[in-house]
């Protein structure tokens, strides 16, 4: 071969490896968050015998099958003592799924959850380019704890609908900034938009209809409650949800038999508020007054979220994901997956964007702290047994204690941060309108 036959050859070479090793630098924060998601479904696979299939699938699968076979039993499906709780539009959705057969099924609903989980991570690190978190490595520590840990892992192994669901509640969200940063006007269609999405979000966590609230009702003023155009706009609300869930209107029965599964949320023999349902208290009375003391300051919450209108939305949804994990009191931390995003967020208008990694660890040390306790939350498992399981050291006294309040110790490290966050800085101005 010619040598100058060879120099091209080479030439070429390197030229490819040039180009790839530019694209890798441009976007190494991506490509590291994407190589994450991946390790935690292969080592779900590996560690599953690559045997795709959990008991919440099931329930969905059999949910398909009803849609198109018999509607009427949707509600009638019992699989080791648990039945379907959700709305009819997430069965409607995917009952196409029911055609295949179960194994096929969940195959292919493992691949659809790896691809909204890469999705999603695009979305996020857009949002947080609107948010000015400029420096690639700093958006890459965000991007890191939402691609890993425990609820990665048991998103892939449970088959669940939650990345779904913080993927539309992230484009919300990307809408609303975006929108607001351009200055474009927000017309009927905008809100439709996102109302046909958030609705159809609640059909797979009912329990976040304290979030579709304080949006509802984020930029209408209460001097304006009942104008033309915003009755008109509960109409189109109200209109969407029926559209959604038209067999409530062709089967009536199916409303109580929804409700009666979304009470057992609440309904539990344990206390779930602020990580205590490690602990069993028998006594119904007590058991009653601190599930009904944390519902009504859940309420409240969301209620004062509600009523100040200078609050950005995306800052509403932040406070309120973060007490609905600290409160718990509708399996707070079995929404993980949704609630943890935007609680990450509250720390970015905070940051000290230094290019130095020492400079950047000075002056962020509070919200480094922060983050590791996130970091805690995401690779801790609250089920008891697992973690005894796996450190059995501490089952002896009195260690044991630190397996029942390691959850509020994390939690209150990082509602600790964020308050003290606020007080070093001396403003909330981020989180306001202008």
């Amino acid at each position: 071969m010619p040598l100058t036959d060879l120099k091209s050859k080479f030439s070429g070479k390197e030229l490819k490896f040039d180009r790839l090793l530019k694209f890798f630098k441009s976007k190494y924060h991506l490509i590291i968050s994407v190589a994450c998601l991946t390790f935690w479904l292969l080592l779900f696979l590996v560690w599953n015998n690559f045997n795709v299939y959990h008991v919440d699938f099931h329930i969905f699968h059999e949910a398909f099958k009803k849609i198109l076979n018999n509607p009427k039993e949707l509600y009638d499906i019992d699989i080791d003592g648990w039945g379907y709780y959700y709305l009819p539009s997430f069965a409607c959705f995917f009952s196409f799924l029911g055609f295949f057969n179960l194994k096929l099924a969940a195959c292919i609903f493992l691949i659809i959850n790896y691809i909204l989980s890469i999705v999603f991570i695009l979305l996020l690190n857009r949002i947080m380019r609107l948010m000015n978190l400029k420096n690639k490595w700093h958006r890459l520590l965000f991007l890191l704890l939402v691609s890993n840990g425990w609820i990665i892992f048991d998103q892939f192994r449970t088959l669940q609908t939650k990345l779904l669901v913080s993927l539309i509640f992230l484009c919300i969200i990307w809408r609303e900034i975006y929108y607001r940063i351009e200055e474009k006007e927000k017309k009927i269609s905008y809100f439709t938009l996102h109302y046909i999405f958030f609705i159809f979000a609640l059909g797979m966590v009912p329990q976040l209809i304290f979030l579709f609230i304080i949006y509802l009702f984020h930029e209408i003023r209460f001097s304006n409650f009942f104008n033309r155009d915003n009755i008109f706009r509960y109409l189109i609300v109200v209109s969407i949800f029926l559209i959604e869930n038209l067999l409530f209107l062709v089967h009536p029965e199916l409303i109580s038999d929804f409700l009666k599964g979304f009470t057992r949320n609440f309904d539990e023999k344990s206390i779930r508020a602020l990580f205590l349902s490690d602990f069993q208290i028998y006594n119904k009375t007590i058991l009653n007054i601190i599930r009904y003391a944390m519902l009504f300051l859940t309420i409240l919450i969301m209620l004062g979220l509600t009523i100040n209108k200078r609050i950005l939305i995306e800052w509403k949804f932040s406070l309120f994901c973060f007490s609905f994990l600290y409160l718990d009191i509708f399996r707070g931390y079995g929404i993980l997956q949704i609630l943890l995003p935007f609680i990450l967020l509250l720390f970015i208008p905070f940051i000290k964007q230094e290019k130095s990694i020492k400079r950047f660890l000075k002056k962020n040390y509070i919200i480094l702290i922060g983050l590791f306790s996130m970091l805690g939350i995401i690779f801790t498992s609250k089920d008891t047994q697992v973690f005894l399981r796996a450190l059995p050291l501490f089952k002896e006294f009195p260690l044991f204690i630190l397996v029942y309040l390691r959850w509020s110790f994390l939690t209150g490290l990082l509602a600790t941060t964020i308050i003290i966050l606020n007080f070093k800085f001396k403003t909330l101005s981020p989180f306001f309108r202008e």
